[in-house]
């Protein structure tokens, strides 16, 4: 790969030279020792580095690249160049919350009180959240860019995309894991307190964001308006689709997981995982629902999965 290219680093312009040094060799390596320089002194890809940083030790675990930040501009997504490599860097891009918010929140902002915006930034922009945050959004914005077109209600989508995973606890009382439907439950009513959409339209964002509660069973309960039941099936294909990302994303992600989990000791997150992930595996027919969701994740997906299985 060669000359410079542009790429959207927290509405930064970066510089990447290829370096073969550090790439991920597993799960367990996700998390390479590697260096970045940037004006003004140097990055380490760790948890507590700033959205910029971490996307930047994001893309050196990725592909092995060193990147070096040398100017300011604008988001500069759409000028990646249409190479197989730049392609893997656009993949692996996720916005930060001013651009999610002024590229996808605006248009939807009358349709909610005041305050939602500020609700929504203080759940995904927690420290503690290492997968369930702006950047699991970003993902499923990006996705659902690609396949807008195929739904009837795309705001409704984007709506749920927004607010399902706005209350997410991994622990409940004591040292027991929190149910995943609580999670889900509560968002879905945080949702309902915070928006200004008439009942009709409330009442199927809260059912897609409840769908998430048992993605492979999910149906819907009548057919909210003509293609409801098609806007499900894609909103819950899009929050599966993370198991599709290249190989380095997927076990970023995993391990973004257990840092969600660090109180559960790594054998039994482990077993959990294992459990969870064999039967989305067993049922790999029904792990996406619309052909053209089936025919850009479902190989990807499960190869992932296997993969995965075989660290574990």
């Amino acid at each position: 790969m060669t000359g410079n290219f542009a790429i959207s680093v927290v509405g930064r312009l970066a510089q990447v030279a290829p370096s073969r040094s550090c790439v991920p060799a597993g799960l367990s390596d996700t998390t390479a020792h590697c260096q970045t320089q940037r004006i003004g002194g140097h990055l380490h890809r760790n948890r507590d580095l700033s959205g910029e940083s971490r996307l930047i030790g994001e893309l050196i675990a990725s592909f092995g690249m060193e990147v070096r930040v040398v100017d300011s501009g604008a988001n500069a997504l759409e000028a990646i160049p249409n190479i197989p490599a730049a392609r893997g860097l656009r993949r692996f891009l996720r916005m930060n919350a001013s651009e999610i918010k002024s590229r996808y929140w605006l248009p939807l902002e009358a349709s909610h009180e005041a305050t939602a915006w500020e609700v929504l930034d203080a759940a995904y922009g927690d420290q503690s959240r290492a997968y369930h945050s702006w950047r699991h959004i970003s993902d499923l914005m990006q996705a659902f860019e690609k396949l807008a077109a195929l739904a009837t209600r795309p705001e409704l989508i984007t709506t749920a995309i927004f607010w399902h995973d706005v209350v997410y606890r991994t622990r409940g009382s004591g040292q027991s894991r929190r149910a995943d439907f609580l999670n889900v439950r509560d968002s879905a009513e945080t949702f309902r307190r915070y928006t200004r959409m008439n009942s009709a339209d409330a009442e199927a964002v809260q059912e897609l964001i409840m769908a998430t509660t048992n993605h492979l069973e999910a149906k819907p309960s009548r057919e909210r308006y003509s293609g409801f039941s098609r806007d499900l099936d894609l909103f819950v294909d899009l929050d599966l689709s993370p198991l599709a990302l290249p190989w380095e994303q997927f076990a970023s992600n995993f391990e973004d997981i257990r840092s969600e989990f660090n109180w559960i000791p790594q054998d039994v997150f482990n077993s959990g995982q294992a459990a969870f992930l064999r039967n989305l595996f067993a049922r790999g027919d029904k792990l996406f629902r619309q052909p053209e969701t089936i025919k850009m994740w479902r190989a990807a997906a499960l190869t992932n999965i296997r993969r995965c299985l075989n660290n574990l």
